[in-house]
């Protein structure tokens, strides 16, 4: 009888996490890339709140102004940095918290909003205009495999923003973005990916400044010459000056 007690209360006791679970329904992640091959990120993690104990814990959280990641985390193992993080610091975050009424009453949501301090593709001049811009697929800081692919569980939404005057390479016909299937908006610049999926992450883009850059660009740096050598022609002017009155004054 002892025995027994003892099992059902062991049984009592690794039952209660799960009565605290919440169910998870999806997570967006979306990377907005700049030129210069930094970025911003933002998730959106959903989820829904089961217990009137569930929303009363999501109700404080909001009410006591929780801005860390540990204090969110309860509700949702997908609420973490799935870009950066442990592969790359990241800086300027920011949580936003709220209900998610057009998807269901007891739907709700947690966003994080932050910037990388790495850069989210390495770029390489290729020409005078034109940026090469390669993803460091080691940025990604969602799930692995065994073979060190990147994992999009069901219902992960994982989207590429790159610059407008971007244009995806191609080698052989075929452009270099991977794993397939994705989807491609060419008017807004968008790669989208949908989990399940598992795969290798491949990208390259060239990114084509505008001529005025470069206009601009070639007179700031004359502009920039002429004040270094301003100091030396000033003084050579005045060596001119005061070598000739001495001239004049010696033939006086």
């Amino acid at each position: 009888m002892k025995s027994a007690l003892i099992l059902l209360a062991a049984a009592l006791l690794l039952a209660l996490p799960l009565a605290q679970a919440y169910t998870d329904h999806s997570l967006s992640v979306t990377v907005t890339v700049k030129k210069d091959g930094a970025a911003h990120v933002r998730e959106k993690t959903i989820f829904y709140v089961d217990s009137d104990a569930e929303i009363d814990a999501f109700k404080d959280n909001l009410k006591l102004g929780k801005s860390t990641i540990l204090a969110w985390k309860k509700f949702s193992d997908n609420i973490r940095y799935h870009i950066g993080g442990v592969q790359s610091p990241v800086d300027n975050l920011t949580i936003t918290a709220g209900p998610e009424y057009d998807i269901k009453q007891n739907a709700r949501s947690v966003t994080l909003d932050y910037d990388l301090v790495d850069k989210f593709v390495q770029t390489q001049k290729v020409g005078s205009r034109t940026l090469l811009c390669t993803l460091n697929e080691e940025i990604l800081g969602f799930d692995k495999s065994e073979t060190r692919q990147t994992i999009l569980g069901s219902n992960v939404y994982f989207t590429i923003t790159l610059p407008q005057t971007s244009a995806l390479v191609k080698k052989d016909g075929a452009v270099l973005v991977g794993p397939s299937p994705y989807v491609y908006n060419e008017s807004d610049r968008t790669i989208t990916w949908f989990g399940p999926s598992t795969g290798r992450w491949v990208l390259q883009y060239e990114v084509e400044e505008p001529l005025s850059d470069e206009v601009y660009g070639f007179f700031s740096d004359l502009y920039n010459k002429v004040v270094e050598l301003l100091p030396l022609a000033v003084l050579l002017v005045s060596a001119g000056i005061i070598l000739t009155m001495l001239v004049k004054m010696k033939r006086a």
